[in-house]
């Protein structure tokens, strides 16, 4: 009897060391100042994502990428999941996403010298250079208006260097990344956003549809973020980042409506 009990606690302790050590390996590109390699604890997503997994006896590892190839890297089975995408239809064919993590806003950039203002209306800028981040969802914006034409860049970051040297006349990006980016730049005096927004999307984890854990894992994120909401926890998490507060309030009252209450859509 002393030592079918000492085998079964052996057993038990073995399979908590080997759930204990599951890892996920989650694929990005830098997004600051939701995530980014350079950010406190690759920044406040990043953050709560993590711990979320966390919580789950999962470890999550990052790997900061350009966006076309953790896109490709996640649906050919490298990666596990890709962190930050916005829910298209197009993504929905190899994708299954979690619930929103939190809001972008998409539209155009200009050099703050140019005397060309964006007024909402598409057709002022159609004939311009416009350039946008390589798979990044904001150009189907362009092609739902009629075909503008646009040139994709590697990123972000490379779009508006290319704005600040008056190559291209507009960049469409997220309104948060892009002024994130100005200041780390320095681009400030050179650079702007032009109001208004085009779009509002929302930020998921995007598992591949072929992996064969995606749901498991989708699942275990799920009761993870409900566990942090739960505990207080992502109130906290928050304070940790340079979040100006109703951003904080924002966030937390998002992740409530979209982890906590059961009525609110994926």
């Amino acid at each position: 009897m002393v030592l079918r009990a000492l085998l079964s606690a052996l057993v038990f302790i073995l399979s908590q060391h080997t759930h204990a050590l599951e890892r996920l390996e989650l694929a990005t590109e830098p997004f600051p100042p939701y995530f980014s390699n350079t950010l406190y604890q690759h920044g406040w997503m990043a953050h709560l994502v993590s711990e979320a997994f966390r919580s789950q006896n999962i470890v999550v590892r990052i790997h900061f990428t350009q966006w076309s190839r953790a896109l490709r890297g996640t649906k050919k089975g490298k990666y596990s999941a890709v962190l930050g995408a916005y829910k298209t239809t197009a993504r929905q064919q190899d994708f299954v996403f979690s619930a929103a993590l939190a809001k972008a806003h998409s539209g155009f950039f200009r050099h703050a010298k140019s005397n060309r203002d964006f007024t909402g209306d598409l057709a002022l800028v159609a004939q311009d250079p416009i350039a946008v981040g390589r798979d990044y969802g904001e150009e189907q914006l362009l092609i739902n208006y009629g075909g503008i034409d646009y040139v994709e860049l590697p990123n972000l970051s490379k779009a508006l260097q290319l704005l600040e040297r008056r190559r291209i006349s507009w960049v469409l990006g997220p309104q948060e990344v892009g002024e994130h980016i100005i200041r780390e730049l320095a681009l400030s005096e050179h650079l702007m956003f032009d109001s208004p927004a085009l779009s509002e999307n929302t930020l998921h984890l995007a598992f591949a549809r072929q992996h064969p854990l995606s749901h498991y894992h989708l699942k275990a994120f799920r009761s993870g973020m409900q566990s942090l909401l739960k505990q207080g926890r992502v109130a906290d998490i928050l304070a940790q980042h340079p979040l100006p507060l109703p951003q904080q309030q924002a966030v937390l009252s998002l992740l409530k409506q979209h982890y906590l209450n059961t009525g609110a859509p994926e």
